[in-house]
C-alpha cells in the first residue's frame, strides 16, 4: 500500500485536480506540522468514519481503494535524509561532479517536527540513507538515539570511513540493518576509487559495532547463548571494472565477517566526471571475459556460504551476453 498516493490524492481534490498544483503543495507541505498533520486527520477522520472520498478523475489507471484508508502508522519504511554531506568523493559518485554543492543539512527544527509526527505515527522502519552519510550530520548519534526511543527500527547505509567515537558505535549497535558501501577490500583500489578512505578503518568500525551489538543481547544466565545477530548486515559494491576482478575477495570477506546480503549495484556514468570508472559492460575481449568469470565466482561463493544475493537486474544474462559479446566488433554489438 502506497501511503505517499494516498495523500497525494488527498492534495489533488484539495487542488482542483490539478496534478502540478498538488505536487507542489506536497513539496511545501513535507513535514510541516501546520499542514501535514492538519490533512494526516482529515484522512484518518474518513477511515474511522469508513467513508472512502470519491476517486478523483485522472487520466492515471483508476487508483486502489486501499490507498484511501492508509493510516500512516501502517507505513512500514520511511525515508529521512539527515545530511547530504560525505566524507568521501568516490570516482562514480555525484558529488564528484564539479558542480555538486552539499545542501544544508536537516535542521533541528524540522527534526524535531518530524518526530513529533512519529511518535504519533511510528512507522516500522526509518531508512536514514541519503545523498551522503549520516556519520557526517551534526548530533547524527543523539537524533537517531531519539527514534530509537520511539521503539522504530532504524536502516542505513554508510562507508564508515572514519574512525567512530564509542557512543557512536553503541548507537549504531542497535540498529536494525546497516549497509557497508564498499567496492572492494584491496587497499589501493578502494583508495583509488573512494579516495580518502582506508579498508582497515572500516573493519574496525564493523567489528566494534559487531561487538558492542554482541554484549547487549548477551545474557550469561541464558544457555546456549543466543548466537543470532539483531542487525541485518549487508555489502553493497558498486560494479565498476576496476574493482570486479576483486568481487570474489570481497564476498568471501563478507562471508567471514557474517553478513546477511551481499549486492552489488550497476554504476551509473556521469559523462561530466573526468577520469571516473569504467563500466564492466563496456569491457570487451580478454577483459570482458575475466569481469564475466569473477563476477559469476563471487557470486557462487557467497551463495554457497548462505548469503542472500541481490545482483542487479538481469545480472547473469548481461554477464553472457558480456561474454558473448567479448570479442565481436563493437558495430557487430551495437
Amino acid at each position: 500500500m502506497n501511503a505517499f498516493r494516498a495523500y497525494y490524492n488527498y492534495l489533488l481534490a484539495k487542488n482542483g485536480n490539478d496534478p502540478k498544483r498538488a505536487l507542489v503543495a506536497m513539496g511545501k507541505a513535507a513535514f510541516k506540522k501546520d499542514k501535514i498533520q492538519k490533512a494526516i486527520c482529515e484522512i484518518g477522520d474518513m477511515m474511522q468514519q469508513t467513508i472512502l472520498p470519491t476517486p478523483v478523475q485522472t487520466s492515471e489507471p483508476d487508483l486502489d481503494p486501499a490507498l484511501y484508508i492508509g493510516k500512516p502508522k501502517y507505513i512500514r519504511r520511511f525515508v529521512m535524509e539527515l545530511t547530504n554531506h560525505c566524507n568521501l568523493r568516490c570516482l562514480y559518485c555525484h558529488q564528484n561532479k564539479p558542480e555538486f554543492k552539499p545542501t544544508d543539512p536537516l535542521s533541528d527544527e524540522t527534526f524535531q517536527d518530524v518526530l513529533d509526527y512519529l511518535t504519533q505515527n511510528p512507522p516500522d522502519m526509518i531508512d536514514l540513507t541519503g545523498g551522503g552519510d549520516i556519520l557526517m550530520a551534526n548530533d547524527w548519534a543523539r537524533k537517531c538515539d531519539r527514534l530509537l526511543e520511539l521503539g522504530i527500527r532504524l536502516a542505513t547505509t554508510i562507508n564508515l570511513g572514519k574512525i567512530l567515537e564509542d557512543h557512536e558505535i553503541e548507537t549504531l549497535s542497535r540498529f536494525s540493518e546497516i549497509t557497508v558501501s564498499i567496492d572492494t577490500i584491496d587497499r589501493k583500489i578502494l583508495s583509488d576509487i573512494r579516495k580518502s578512505v582506508d579498508i582497515r578503518t572500516i573493519m574496525y568500525n564493523m567489528m566494534r559495532i559487531k561487538g558492542a551489538e554482541l554484549r547487549r543481547r548477551t545474557n550469561i544466565h541464558v544457555m546456549p547463548p543466543n548466537t543470532q545477530s539483531s542487525i541485518n548486515w549487508v555489502i553493497n559494491a558498486v560494479y565498476s571494472a576496476q574493482m570486479v576482478t576483486q568481487l570474489p575477495t570481497l564476498a568471501s570477506y563478507a562471508v567471514a565477517f557474517g553478513v546477511n546480503v551481499f549486492r552489488i549495484q550497476d554504476v551509473m556514468i556521469f559523462n561530466d566526471i573526468e577520469n571516473n570508472v569504467t563500466n564492466v559492460w563496456d569491457l570487451r575481449g580478454d577483459d570482458a571475459v575475466e569481469a564475466a568469470k569473477s563476477s559469476r565466482y563471487a557470486l557462487d561463493l557467497a551463495s554457497h556460504w548462505g548469503l542472500q544475493l541481490q545482483p542487479p537486474p538481469h545480472f547473469l544474462e548481461r554477464l553472457q551476453s558480456l561474454e558473448d559479446n567479448a570479442y565481436k566488433p563493437e558495430a557487430a554489438v551495437a
